[in-house]
């Protein structure tokens, strides 16, 4: 759906992809000269691994989501989560290292 039914049928039939065409129509989000690939690849890595689990997740399954539903079931999903995110130990962490100015150590629970 993202790219458009021609560019899926490409993809498909074994056609390559030229890097800046996969960053024009979306399916690369970065575009990058060859010899700095390692660096950004780690880079986006280390930010991902950095992220708190149970958020990213959620955040993950709300862009998924709100892709094919309408406005009202994707707002109705994401205040969903975001009450969940509120019960979570991590959530309570979280604000006890705010309160101590340290580092949280999240656990995904």
């Amino acid at each position: 759906r993202w790219i458009g039914r021609g560019q899926a049928m490409k993809l498909a039939m074994g056609f390559p992809l030229k890097a800046e065409e996969a960053y024009r129509t979306g399916l690369a989000q970065w575009l990058v000269p060859h010899d700095q690939l390692m660096p950004q690849a780690m880079q986006v890595a280390e930010h991902i691994a950095g992220l708190p689990p149970l958020a990213a997740r959620l955040a993950k399954e709300a862009v998924a989501f709100g892709m094919d539903s309408s406005v009202r079931e994707a707002a109705n999903a994401d205040l969903y989560r975001f009450m969940a995110l509120e019960l979570t130990e991590d959530k309570k962490e979280a604000h006890q290292a705010w309160r101590d100015r340290r580092r949280p150590t999240l656990k995904g629970r």
